[in-house]
């Protein structure tokens, strides 16, 4: 199993309008400072989203050539899918599934033994690409870079919508644990993000894992 599927399951304001493409218009900012003196920014271009019952998805990649078809597949753990078209160097990609979801609306806030959200972020680290590797029962693309997974110790997060339209979503987080998977190397993070977004219905999730 690749390593940005083991932690699955950052925002600026912006009343911005989305599109059929999951565009929020740049709305997702922030930034993570790591504790050896990395960072990563949080500058998520498109957003998508779907639910099922009483569970939702919310995924922020910060490529901007991202389709909704990229995010099913590649949450869908197909292990011959390239990731390029959802990631940019020096960035981190977030997700969100949320337990407990009602399309009236939903709030909660927490920190990293909540139950109510389950949150990723994957984050790739300086310059790399992803590139094939053959590692067995694990073979697959990996970054070349450092690749970091974790999620935030103190959050809230405000959700609506779905249900075959657009989501409405705000969210606050700051703190967060996670590591280096490729190095096993425990590493924390701060900073602020932060943002109020419109995620795109991404029916392509249907049957996904991780409902």
């Amino acid at each position: 199993m690749r390593p940005w599927l083991l932690a699955l399951p950052a925002f600026g304001f912006c009343a911005c309008e989305k599109d059929d493409t999951g565009d929020v218009g740049g709305a997702l900012t922030g930034s993570l400072a790591f504790e050896d003196d990395a960072s990563a920014e949080v500058n998520a271009e498109v957003a998508y989203g779907y639910s099922a019952g009483d569970q939702a998805l919310l995924y922020f990649a910060s490529n901007p050539g991202a389709t909704c078809a990229d995010v099913a597949t590649f949450l869908g753990g197909d292990n011959e899918y390239d990731p390029t078209p959802l990631f940019s160097a020096g960035h981190c990609n977030l997700s969100a599934v949320i337990h407990g979801f009602d399309p009236a609306g939903v709030e909660f806030a927490g920190d990293e033994l909540s139950t109510d959200v389950t949150w990723s972020l994957n984050c790739t680290i300086g310059e790399g690409v992803f590139q094939w590797e053959e590692r067995g029962d694990d073979d697959g693309y990996y970054w070349t870079g450092r690749w970091w997974v974790g999620g935030p110790s103190a959050w809230s997060l405000a959700a609506s919508g779905g249900d075959g339209a657009a989501f409405e979503a705000d969210v606050e987080m700051n703190d967060y644990h996670g590591s280096y998977t490729e190095e096993f190397l425990n590493a924390g993070a701060d900073g602020l993000v932060s943002g109020h977004v419109h995620p795109t219905w991404c029916g392509d999730l249907e049957g996904n894992p991780f409902f």
